[in-house]
């Protein structure tokens, strides 16, 4: 591992840290706003330190693995239809991950109008606007943590977690000022 990659996974302990911490202040704003700026500062470091050392993505931290209790579609796949029909997956689970190969399918990013027409084409569905956006909300909740709101960006979504800053470049806007 380079002396880079070294710093990256450093830096992604501390971004995981401080998400932990700016969840657990919650109740305690002036804290939290200050682990806020401490968890963005981490992030920017993070992005300098992948552009800088030209690397395509940044290594996952080497946290310990936690429980997790619902599946997700990479759980699923390859698996054989006889094994299929012994879990315990509803509709509204093979909705969810519909919504997660359509957002994946996209890029990464997709709006709620590209989620209501991809999910209309792939399974005939007509979802309405606000039960999309609370089933989205919801999958955003679980332990698995599969899809984030974009920062200043009002429906958009996106299937990791991005920085007010990353979003700013990725929509060619200054931060801040959306």
């Amino acid at each position: 591992m380079s002396m880079v990659d070294n710093h990256i996974a450093f830096v992604n302990e501390q971004v995981a840290f401080q998400e932990k911490l700016v969840e657990q202040l919650k109740s305690f704003p002036a804290k939290q706003k200050f682990h806020k700026a401490l968890l963005e500062r981490f992030i920017a470091l993070r992005n300098h330190l992948i552009e800088q050392g030209n690397i395509s993505s940044p290594s996952l931290p080497s946290l310990p693995k936690q429980l997790r209790l619902s599946l997700t579609p990479t759980d699923l796949e390859g698996l054989p239809e006889e094994l299929l029909k012994q879990l315990s997956i509803s509709d509204g689970d093979k909705t969810d991950f519909a919504i997660l190969n359509i957002i994946e399918e996209a890029g990464g990013i997709a709006t709620l109008d590209q989620i209501l027409i991809a999910l209309f084409k792939k399974t005939g569905e007509i979802m309405k606007r606000q039960a999309l956006t609370s089933r989205l909300y919801r999958i955003g909740q679980k332990d698995t943590k599969l899809i984030w709101s974009v920062p200043s960006k009002k429906g958009v979504y996106s299937n990791r977690e991005i920085s007010e800053n990353e979003a700013a470049k990725l929509f060619g806007e200054e931060a801040g000022s959306a």
